[in-house]
């Protein structure tokens, strides 16, 4: 092969190999290049069907403060803001028993943190509990710098 042929073929990939080498101000953090793509790890902290805020919440809390204005009760959790963050949904208040919530995943896809969630909702025709609700579900994820966005699922439960 001539060495003309040869140079052809070998300075795209080589120049290509350059650009990626710059160094961007704005890259992302060792800790999110780690974890770019990747599923989180859940820990519960809280769920119930009671006690949760009247308003519906989807939120990724960030401190101690923002997680005690939003806690139900005052029993809250011990967790280490510089290692975790909390994410907190909450379906308001319902008129009757049989609704549930449940954050099934956090991922980290590029900037985004996608957390998804399950809301269940009694079936028609079903027979429920004649008693205000507010279903609510709290868990730590590893602390990410990210923009989250939430994607709820929809499930009605059969009777």
């Amino acid at each position: 092969m001539r060495p003309c042929t040869l140079l052809k073929l070998w300075a795209p990939l080589v120049l290509a190999c350059a650009a990626c080498g710059h160094s961007d101000p704005n890259a992302r953090s060792p800790v999110n290049k780690a974890m770019q793509d990747s599923i989180l790890p859940i820990r519960q902290l809280a769920a119930g069907l009671y006690g949760g805020p009247a308003e519906p919440v989807e939120a990724v809390i960030s401190s101690a403060q923002e997680l005690t204005s939003l806690w139900p009760g005052s029993d809250v959790p011990a967790v280490d803001f510089a290692r975790e963050m909390v994410v907190f949904v909450a379906l308001g208040e319902r008129r009757t028993g049989g609704y549930s919530v449940e954050v099934t995943s956090a991922t980290v896809s590029g900037d985004t943190l996608v957390v998804r969630y399950v809301e269940r909702q009694p079936g028609p025709g079903c027979l429920t509990t004649q008693a205000l609700t507010t279903p609510f579900h709290a868990v730590a994820i590893p602390h990410v710098q990210a923009t989250p966005r939430f994607q709820r699922e929809l499930v009605r439960v059969p009777c």
